[in-house]
């Protein structure tokens, strides 16, 4: 905390600052007098209930010492132990004194507590003492002591009535203020007041009778442990014959929770042969007290043992106390601080305007609560929380000042970190897309000021799931981060390079002078491939998609450029890679149909547009259909017929594929389970499954589903996968393709001769059928290179045990070929184009058998 020194407020100067608001709140409560003292008796403190009880205004009293106004009678009794204290005998002492009242000098009686406060080096620091009024007690005590002694030399000079004396004895104990109970000898109740029934819980009545020893209570000592029933107040008169004085007893009963604390007073009754008559005992309800001292204990405990640091002042801004935390957090001691200003722990980090705005709320609101910067005592800089609150005197004026802080140096760095989380890839360190934006915006403002270009650069690694699904992705996050390092070092201060998502990066290239300067900067980035990288063990040559826009003429908006330069990406990918792309309006409707398709092909299956359509294959040899192949077909209302070309990739990028081919699972083996009970017979069902399909967890139970739910026999289903997709297989997809085939269903490669795939995978894939792509079977009656990969393919299907399907057979020769070659089966348009279901019947009217 740090106040301005300078600051003039009026308070009282002898005033101590008290722990926490609740402590003053205590202090002030009024139940009982309470006041500070100094060893030299001096009253340092006092509430507004000590005045009231001793009759002095409060500065009329600052300035006696508390042996001035004691009786003159009990000063040496107080003084005595007031000595003890300071020798070391004792902590604190308890007694009845009496004092001069200020107003007449009359007697007040008084029962206080007075207990010493050391400092940490253990020297007294000053005393604490509590003060109640039982001026009227006393004078209760004494009617009554009179009125029994009356009564006693009345009964044994004069043989009045006992019950008459007993009437009026009774009605002097009802008017008492403090609880009363005469015993018998046996200690049965014979006598109880309405105070003494109300602390006890039970009406006048209910009481009589009952014995010291009655399970109704239980009485306990000062420090709340059971007193033995010897100890009981009453059986202790009786035991030592003497009269007990100023002892604290707890009243516990089952039925309540609070226990009732009472001071209590007693003597013994006897007759002129000196035996026991009865026992009288008063008790005053000293609860509040208690629980008002047990308050103040706490607040102490808390002051000391508090993990935050507490630091009290006077209204002048000079500290008074300090806690221990205090002390940890700052590294200065209390005896460091004790008398100085916070100003010592300034930071310099704040100036004058800050520390009126904190003092201004404290005049205003009484308080202040925000984060400021100090320093320790060592010089470190530190961040806190500080709370400040003003303490009001009696007089509505502030008296002191408390605060209560934090160092919150481990929430600032965790701030930090999570800012830099938030902001930037885990993998690379790399900006993230959001921090991207946040400068491309500001880099476009400069240069709108400036009259200056930019480029944004989106960068696609060419085949990166190929090296995760071969070599793993450990492997593939090596790539990602040397890549990443490689890249942002042939940029420039002024560049900026960012992680977009997966394998896919974006530069900004600040300060161009057009699109000529931008193609020298993409040729500088496009280095970044001319080298292998090194991912674990591995050296991995790979390649880029690039796709750039410029600022002003393709987008003035962040996301415009971004978006554009991603469209441009895209054209580099779909026309084969390892090139770059400037952004072009042609581009751009290319990419506004893809979007239309991107946007449309969520609901595709909702609204019914997606169709099935079957192309049948057959026997070369007998031309009788052997199955046929499902293949989806895209209706939209406005986009017209959308071509498989166009949205299966579409679907493959964005994930719909998975949904999509669960649909077309589900609704094919329902179709041709209902064209078996028919009596259709159209062969085997050959279904497509992409890429994502086989990397997701769920295909083996999607097939189990339908397979189950539609009753179609598994033996009649084929799996087609493309041969890209097992160009390096996983264990993963080979285990899938086993458990599949594992149900009785037959696995096919698709398009075989198109992805490059080793034959020593071929010999270890779980495969049943390979089928030969449509460019090779067009030409193999010209070309002597295409006819002679379809005969090494049919050659290779043989050797391997395998059936071979030729696709895209559209003419005589091209089947006759085939035929000679020892292929056994074709698909095309000779045979049949796809149809939708209901035309089915008649492509295999020559197979379909009557029902």
């Amino acid at each position: 905390m740090t106040m301005d020194p300078e600051r003039d407020c009026e308070v009282d100067e002898a005033e101590l600052a008290l722990n926490e608001k609740h402590f003053r709140g205590y202090f002030d409560l009024g139940l009982i007098g309470m006041a500070l003292t100094s060893l030299d008796k001096d009253w340092v403190q006092v509430n507004d209930r000590l005045c009231e009880i001793l009759g002095y205004a409060r500065e009329v009293l600052a300035t006696k010492t508390w042996a001035d106004i004691t009786h003159p009678d009990d000063l040496d009794a107080d003084v005595a132990e007031f000595d003890r204290v300071l020798a070391g005998e004792i902590e604190g002492y308890s007694m009845e004194k009496r004092f001069l009242h200020g107003t007449d000098g009359h007697v007040v009686h008084a029962r206080i507590s007075a207990r010493c406060v050391r400092r940490d080096d253990g020297d007294i620091d000053h005393f604490v003492a509590l003060v109640d009024d039982i001026s009227d007690i006393k004078e209760a005590q004494l009617k009554l002591e009179e009125r029994v002694r009356l009564r006693t030399s009345e009964l044994q000079t004069a043989h009045f009535s006992l019950e008459q004396s007993r009437d009026r004895l009774i009605r002097l104990v009802d008017s008492l203020g403090a609880g009363v109970v005469v015993h018998g000898p046996d200690t049965a109740i014979t006598l109880t007041n309405p105070k003494a029934a109300e602390l006890l819980g039970l009406d006048r009545q209910a009481l009589m009778g009952r014995t010291a020893a009655d399970p109704t209570w239980q009485f306990v000592d000062g420090d709340d442990r059971s007193l033995p029933p010897s100890e009981f107040p009453v059986n202790r008169i009786i035991r030592t014959g003497k009269a007990i004085k100023d002892l604290i007893v707890g009243i516990k009963r089952p039925d309540r929770d609070r226990t009732v604390w009472v001071l209590v007073n007693g003597f013994p009754l006897t007759n002129s042969e000196g035996e026991l008559i009865e026992e009288i005992i008063s008790f005053v309800d000293i609860s509040d007290i208690r629980e008002a001292e047990s308050n103040l204990r706490q607040a102490a405990a808390v002051f000391e043992n508090t993990i935050e640091g507490v630091i009290i002042t006077d209204a002048n801004a000079t500290i008074l106390d300090v806690n221990p935390a205090f002390s940890q957090i700052t590294g200065y001691n209390r005896e460091e601080v004790i008398g100085q200003n916070p100003s010592i722990l300034k930071s310099g980090r704040h100036g004058q305007d800050f520390y009126e705005a904190m003092w201004q709320s404290l005049d205003s609101n009484g308080y202040w609560r925000g984060e400021i910067w100090n320093k320790q005592k060592g010089g470190s800089v530190y961040p806190e929380l500080l709370t400040i609150s003003a303490v009001p005197g009696a007089n509505g004026l502030t008296r002191a000042y408390i605060g209560v802080f934090n160092d919150i140096s481990v929430i600032k760095k965790s701030e930090e970190q999570l800012h830099y989380i938030a902001h930037h890839d885990a993998l690379t360190g790399l900006p993230n897309r959001l921090l991207f934006l946040s400068i491309l915006e500001q880099r476009l403002a400069q240069a709108k000021r400036q009259g200056t270009s930019i480029a944004v650069v989106f960068i696609d690694l060419d085949h990166f799931k190929s090296v995760n699904d071969s070599l793993g992705h450990t492997v593939g996050d090596e790539l990602l981060k040397a890549f990443a390092a490689r890249l942002k070092a042939l940029l420039r201060e002024v560049d900026t390079v960012a992680r977009q998502s997966g394998d896919e990066f974006v530069v900004l290239l600040d300060h161009m002078r057009g699109q000529d300067e931008a193609i020298v900067a993409i040729e500088r980035l496009r280095t970044v491939f001319d080298e292998p990288f090194a991912a674990s063990e591995n050296r991995l040559r790979v390649t880029g998609s690039l796709g750039i826009s410029l600022y002003p003429q393709d987008g003035t908006k962040a996301q415009e450029l971004m978006r554009n330069a991603d469209a441009a990406m895209y054209r580099v990918k779909d026309e084969g890679r390892n090139s770059y792309q400037f952004f072009t309006e042609e581009i751009n409707r290319s990419a506004f149909s893809r979007a239309l398709i991107t946007n449309a092909l969520g609901d595709a299956i909702e609204r019914a547009e997606l169709e099935i359509y079957y192309q049948p294959q057959v026997h070369l040899e007998s031309r009788q259909v052997a199955g046929v192949e499902a293949l989806l077909r895209w209706t939209h209302p406005s986009l017209g017929s959308v071509s498989p070309a166009e949205f299966i990739p579409i679907a493959e990028q964005t994930g719909a594929i998975r949904q999509i081919g669960r649909h077309v699972l589900e609704k094919a083996c329902a179709q041709a389970k209902h064209w078996l009970d028919s009596g259709i017979e159209f062969g085997h069902l050959s279904l497509n499954v992409s890429g994502r399909q086989m990397a997701g967890s769920d295909l083996l139970t999607e097939v189990k589903t339908a397979l189950a739910e539609t009753g179609f026999p598994p033996s009649r289903l084929v799996i087609e996968i493309t041969e890209s997709v097992l160009t390096t297989p996983s264990d993963e997809a080979v285990g899938l393709l086993r458990k599949i085939r594992a149900l009785g269903i037959e696995v096919a490669i698709d398009d075989f001769g198109t992805g490059y795939s080793s034959l020593s995978y071929l010999s270890k894939l779980p495969v049943d059928v390979l089928k030969i792509d449509r460019e090779f079977v067009r030409d193999i009656t010209s070309d002597t290179r295409d006819a002679a990969i379809v005969q090494a393919v049919i050659g290779l299907g043989a050797a391997l045990g395998l059936q071979v399907v030729a696709e895209g057979v559209e003419t005589e020769s091209q089947a006759s070929f085939l035929l000679h070659q020892g292929c056994s089966m074709a698909q095309g348009y000779l045979y049949g184009r796809p149809v939708p279901q209901e035309d089915l019947r008649l492509v295999c009217a020559p197979n379909t058998k009557p029902v």
